[in-house]
């Protein structure tokens, strides 16, 4: 167990869905993903999946690869 926390953030609200267990997995290639993220998750003493909408994202996107690292700039 690693004494660190992880936060996730992804504009799928079905990955979200489905690793906090609102949503069933039944696709079997699915489950192995689900499995595996899982498998990975205990490694780590707290993980959090949270949704982030999908236009937010693209913006975040942009600003991340457009930039060299420590130069982002910030949207409001």
């Amino acid at each position: 167990l690693v004494d660190h926390s992880v936060e996730c953030w992804t504009d799928s609200q079905l990955v979200v869905g489905k690793l906090n267990g609102s949503f069933q997995t039944k696709d079997d290639q699915l489950l192995r993903y689900y499995h595996k993220t899982k498998e990975l998750i205990k490694q780590f003493q707290t993980v959090e999946v949270k949704h982030v909408p999908k236009a937010k994202a693209d913006i975040l996107s942009k600003l991340a690869s457009g930039k060299e690292k420590g130069q982002l700039s910030s949207i409001i």
